[in-house]
């Protein structure tokens, strides 16, 4: 009668003491993270300040005097709360409001040129200032009625460009038309009106001033249009973007933890085979193997959806590194540990021992670094 043999379903890699140790040091860091990640948020964070920037009025608009109207602002910052905007007309404070929406009316303004800022402050002092706002205050009444803002020609095409010009109080001289800053030519009567044809492509601020009996000038409100060369694609247009579907913000912390439950699920499957609990031992790593799975499809969907994160802190080393060997050893381990799960589908358990020996430990090192990487891209995401 041929004598049988029997074999230890264990791994090898379970008795030694060097792996044992790594592994109890793999379970400390991940339920580290868990419990000091709001704190390690907090260090990791960049203190940016806060986005300001003024949404009304718009810059180049012109009012007529005396004028009045409110100055809206939008501010935000993503890691702390906005205590207060305030809001100045040339350097000098007009007011602040504390909560949003953030404005302040700015009443019975002369005639004359006002360069409107706003300045934000969050809760850790943080200080923005806005890109300045230049608006003008007219004696009378001047404005571009054709074309009108925003719009696009496809070139070669003629246009004119036309203006009202009205003054109570004195007579309209002329009324100059300027394209970028440049004069393109001047009308002396109503209908005021300009000829333009044959512009390069590109982009194209008018404005319109005119001037009255009394030499007193007033300018209109600028005017932005667009020259296109025939054929282009003029929607979308340059530069336009899109937002994700809100869900895909969040795949970042699901894949983090996703890694973190794999991680304990491959420490439990250790030990599952190192009391010979073979049947536990095997669906553990099939569940793990679904996990890895589940991962890449979320993963592939965040990065095919919104654009990549970069980190900004401090620790720029300790990060890339940790980065740089996940994606290696995840790139590297993975035909392996698809052998190793192959052999032990068909029982050939020597082949499984041999891919194990370091296909385990490096899945290990995989499964934790993820959580880690979101640990220090948290700050960023956003969400």
């Amino acid at each position: 009668m041929a004598n049988k043999t029997t074999i230890d379903l264990q791994p090898r890699i379970a008795d030694k003491p060097g792996i044992r140790i790594a592994i109890w040091i793999f379970t400390v860091v991940v339920f580290g993270l868990v419990l000091f990640l709001p704190k390690l948020r907090e260090v990791l964070t960049i203190k940016n300040p806060p986005n300001v920037v003024i949404t009304t009025p718009t810059h180049g608009t012109s009012f007529i005097a005396p004028a009045s109207f409110n100055i809206d602002a939008d501010a935000r910052d993503n890691n702390r709360t906005i205590v207060k905007v305030e809001f100045y007309s040339n350097e000098t404070l007009l007011g602040e409001d504390l909560t949003a929406p953030y404005s302040v009316p700015n009443n019975n303004l002369a005639v004359g040129t006002y360069t409107l800022t706003s300045v934000a402050t969050d809760n850790e002092g943080g200080v923005s200032t806005s890109t300045a706002v230049i608006v003008n205050v007219n004696p009378y009444e001047v404005v571009i009625t054709s074309p009108t803002d925003g719009a696009s020609f496809i070139g070669p095409v003629a246009f004119d460009i036309d203006a009202y010009a009205s003054d109570n109080n004195g007579t309209i001289v002329k009324v100059e038309f300027y394209s970028n800053g440049r004069l393109l030519g001047e009308d002396l009567t109503a209908p005021y009106s300009i000829a333009q044809s044959n512009l390069p492509v590109g982009t194209y601020t008018l404005t319109a001033v005119a001037t009255d009996n009394e030499g007193v000038s007033a300018t209109s409100t600028i005017i932005t249009v667009n020259e296109l060369s025939s054929g282009v694609i003029i929607a979308p247009t340059h530069g336009t973007s899109y937002t994700a579907p809100a869900f895909t913000k969040l795949l970042p912390a699901l894949n983090a933890s996703i890694n973190s439950i794999c991680f304990l699920v491959l420490i439990t499957s250790l030990i599952m085979i190192k009391k010979k609990n073979v049947i536990a031992h095997m669906r553990l790593n099939t569940f793990a193997m679904i996990l890895s799975v589940i991962f890449l499809l979320s993963y592939v969907l965040y990065h095919i959806t919104n654009a990549d994160t970069p980190y900004g802190g401090e620790y720029k080393v300790i990060y890339y590194s940790i980065l740089i060997t996940h994606i290696l050893t995840s790139a590297i381990s993975l035909p392996f540990i698809l052998f190793a799960y192959y052999w032990a589908f068909v029982g050939d358990v020597v082949k499984h021992r041999k891919i194990v020996k370091w296909a385990y430990p490096v899945w290990l090192y995989v499964a934790i670094t993820g959580p880690s990487i979101y640990v220090f891209l948290s700050p960023y995401y956003g969400v």
